[in-house]
């Protein structure tokens, strides 16, 4: 029995609270199939079985206990361009830890963290991993 219910597919409420997070996390349908096709192997959420629903909440939990608030620079990288840019990396890096992150940036485009970009920047971080071509 309960190995049924990890097998269970989510409920809309679910379902729902997946969008939700989505939205927040300010990543467009591209940014989050792929979160979806890299962690769950799945893409769409209403592919998501109740396990992987747990462990989604839990990383997502785990996530927003050390996120500090946004703060705005002038002219500087947005909440939504930075998340779209951590998504995409997760989906698309064979490496994904964020230190293998800052070695790509640092690399490419001479900051250490994708905070320090600017708005153009960080599109044009946007764009190169969206083509993929830095993958080797």
């Amino acid at each position: 029995m309960a190995g049924q219910n990890k097998d269970r597919m989510l409920s809309r409420n679910q379902i729902a609270s997946m969008h939700v997070w989505k939205q927040q996390s300010g990543l467009d349908d591209d940014a989050y199939r792929g979160y979806l096709q890299a962690n769950f192997q799945i893409g769409s959420s209403k592919e998501m079985t109740q396990a992987q629903f747990s462990r989604h909440m839990a990383t997502v939990k785990g996530t927003q206990k050390k996120k500090q608030p946004w703060v705005q620079r002038p002219d500087g990288i947005t909440e939504a361009q930075n998340n779209k840019i951590l998504a995409l990396w997760s989906s698309k890096a064979k490496n994904t830890s964020f230190k293998a992150l800052s070695a790509w940036l640092e690399g490419k485009f001479q900051v250490k963290t994708s905070r320090q970009l600017s708005k153009s920047r960080a599109s044009d971080v946007i764009t190169a991993l969206e083509r993929g071509g830095w993958l080797g």
